[in-house]
């Protein structure tokens, strides 16, 4: 009888996020959540613009290496796509236009490779990210990562996705940034709250699917540069 193949330690991933790339995905995420516009509605005294909460996406670049049993991806840059087709639920990437971007980023920054997208998830109230787990990924989000043959083959089959879930609180605490889980970190900034979440596209060794880290017990060390520190009652918008 054959010898079964001996199966290696499970490797790890390290995302590492630095304070301008957490910015940048922070504003991101919040103008989209304030400021898109579904057309104006007329009030006393004139015009007045309405605007609705949306999904917003955008692609990440930046570096990656192994070690012993972890590999480190370093995000360090990041660039939305504005033809993405935004609603409340979802957005659809323009893979052209994602397509078109790595090729200005290779000419333009070779140092740096394609790592992945990230997107946001929109709630109206703190209460309704906790009932329905916005800081989670959708079974959509997993499906889509599975099937995104650009992204699979950009990133050498390590695709990375990130997900921005934010809200706005009635009340503003004093916080800094935590840890939910070692993939999972949350943080505050005046009255918004913002979850951030990673996972990593892998295929498996023997029979090469594609598979992804999990939500829970996952495999992903997140690693986020930044104190953010929210004063109580600080607020950023009127």
């Amino acid at each position: 009888m054959a010898e079964a193949p001996k199966r290696t330690a499970r490797s790890r991933f390290r995302v590492r996020i630095s304070p301008g790339m957490l910015e940048s995905m922070t504003l991101a995420a919040v103008e989209a959540y304030c400021f898109s516009r579904k057309g104006r509605r007329t009030a006393l005294g004139g015009n007045t613009k309405r605007y609705t909460h949306e999904e917003t996406l955008g692609y990440m670049w930046g570096v990656k290496r192994k070690t012993q049993n972890t590999t480190i991806i370093s995000v360090e840059r990041m660039s939305i796509s504005v033809t993405a087709q935004r609603t409340p639920n979802s957005v659809i990437p323009n893979e052209d236009a994602g397509r078109l971007m790595n090729e200005i980023v290779k000419s333009s920054s070779p140092h740096l490779t394609f790592l992945g997208d990230f997107h946001s998830h929109p709630y109206v109230t703190y209460e309704d990210v906790r009932t329905n787990k916005g800081y989670e990924f959708s079974k959509y989000d997993y499906e889509y990562l599975l099937a995104d043959d650009f992204a699979w083959r950009e990133t050498d089959n390590q695709p990375l996705m990130i997900g921005i879930a934010v809200c706005r609180t009635e009340r503003v605490r004093t916080s800094v940034l935590e840890y939910m889980r070692p993939n999972i970190a949350s943080y505050a900034i005046g009255e918004f709250k913002f979850w951030i979440n990673a996972s990593v596209g892998y295929k498996e060794e023997y029979s090469g699917k594609r598979r992804h880290t999990t939500d829970s017990r996952s495999r992903v060390d997140l690693d986020v540069d930044n104190y953010l520190f929210n004063h109580a009652g600080n607020r950023v918008s009127e």
